[in-house]
C-alpha cells in the first residue's frame, strides 16, 4: 500500500524534528574573510565635516633674487641700498569630498525569527555594514575609484597617483638574486631621498604580497640565517641613514597597481604634512524610522581622496612581478 501525502509529510516532519534536536550547532557566527590595512599605511586629515564638498591646501615654493656674488647667502655691504628680496609662489590644490551611506533594514517578523534562533539581527547587520565601510576606505586609500572619474579629475589613491615618479625594476623579483633585490629596494629609497634634495628618507615601503613572501622567505646568503627582509630592515639605506628601519607593509592592492596590471612597490614618507587621506568617519543618524513593519536606520560618511602634499616624497617601482 502506497503512503498517502499526509503520511509522507508527517514522516518528513518527524525526521526534520529529530535532526534539529540532534544537531549541535556552533553558536559562533562565522563572517566572511576580509582584511584592511589602510590604517597602517596613511594618516587621516582631521577637522573635516559631512557638509564639506571639497578639501584644499596651498603648496608654496620660495624664490630669491640674485645677490652680488649670486650665492645662497645675501651678502651686503655698508653702502648697500638694494637689498635682495624673497618671493613666494604657489598653487591651491583641490580634491572632492563625496558622501556615502548604507542603511540597516529589517522587518519586525525577521527580528522575531532571529530572536527565536538566538541571533542578534541588528548587531549582525551593523557589523556587516561597518566591515563594508572599512573595505570602501581601503579601496579609496590605495587605488581610488575610477567610477568617480570626471573629465577634469581622476579619483586615484596612494598606489596610482600620476604625480609620483615611476621607475621600472630590471626584472621580476622572482627572477632576481638576493643582491639585486636589496639593490632595487635601496635604489627606490635613494630616489625619494634625491628627489627631496637628500633631506627626507622614506619610512614606509608597500609591497605586493608575492614580493613580500619572496623577501621574507629567501635567505640573504647560503650560510646566513637572516632573510632578505630582515637584512633590509637592519641594513637598508633608510635604516643606515636615519637609524630607524622603514615599515615593510604587504598590501594586496599593490599586486596589480603597476603598469600593465603588474606589481608595484611604493616607498614614501607616511606623515600628514607630506601625504594624508581625507574622510569623515561613519555616523549613525539619530532617527529610527518605523515604516509599516520595517525598521530602518541609515548611516552616512564622507570619503575624499589621498592628498600628496609633496609628491616628491614618494616613488613607485614597477614590473616587480611577472
Amino acid at each position: 500500500m502506497e503512503p498517502t501525502v499526509n503520511q509522507t509529510y508527517d514522516a518528513a516532519t518527524n525526521m526534520a524534528f529529530f535532526l534539529s534536536q540532534l544537531d549541535n550547532m556552533d553558536p559562533v557566527i562565522h563572517q566572511p574573510i576580509t582584511n584592511t590595512t589602510w590604517g597602517q599605511a596613511i594618516k587621516v586629515r582631521s577637522g573635516l565635516q559631512l557638509s564639506d564638498e571639497s578639501t584644499s591646501f596651498q603648496r608654496l615654493e620660495w624664490g630669491a633674487s640674485s645677490t652680488l656674488n649670486s650665492g645662497a647667502i645675501p651678502w651686503i655691504t655698508q653702502s648697500t641700498t638694494d637689498f635682495p628680496t624673497v618671493s613666494i609662489t604657489g598653487d591651491r590644490v583641490f580634491t572632492p569630498m563625496r558622501l556615502a551611506g548604507r542603511m540597516i533594514a529589517y522587518t519586525t517578523l525577521e527580528l522575531e525569527k532571529a530572536r527565536r534562533l538566538g541571533r542578534n539581527l541588528d548587531a549582525e547587520k551593523t557589523e556587516a555594514l561597518h566591515e563594508l565601510y572599512q573595505l570602501g576606505i581601503d579601496q579609496m586609500v590605495y587605488v581610488g575609484d575610477s567610477s568617480a572619474d570626471t573629465a577634469e579629475h581622476k579619483c586615484r589613491g596612494l598606489l596610482n597617483n600620476p604625480t609620483v615618479t615611476v621607475t621600472d625594476a630590471e626584472d621580476a623579483f622572482d627572477n632576481m638574486d638576493t643582491d639585486t633585490m636589496v639593490a632595487s629596494i635601496n635604489e627606490l629609497l635613494e630616489l625619494v631621498w634625491s628627489n627631496t634634495a637628500y633631506t627626507l628618507m622614506p619610512n614606509t615601503v608597500i609591497l605586493p604580497p608575492p614580493v613580500y613572501v619572496k623577501l621574507a622567505t629567501t635567505k640573504y646568503s647560503s650560510n646566513a640565517e637572516k632573510t632578505v627582509l630582515t637584512y633590509l630592515r637592519e641594513n637598508c639605506l633608510a635604516t643606515t641613514q636615519s637609524g630607524t628601519a622603514p615599515k615593510f607593509l604587504p598590501v594586496n592592492w599593490a599586486s596589480k597597481a603597476g603598469a600593465d596590471g603588474k606589481g608595484r612597490i611604493v616607498a614614501y614618507i607616511n606623515e600628514p604634512r607630506y601625504v594624508r587621506y581625507n574622510m569623515v568617519p561613519i555616523r549613525r543618524l539619530e532617527s529610527y524610522v518605523d515604516k509599516a513593519m520595517w525598521y530602518t536606520c541609515p548611516y552616512v560618511w564622507a570619503l575624499g581622496e589621498v592628498e600628496f602634499v609633496r609628491p616628491q616624497t614618494a616613488a613607485y617601482l614597477d614590473k616587480v612581478t611577472a
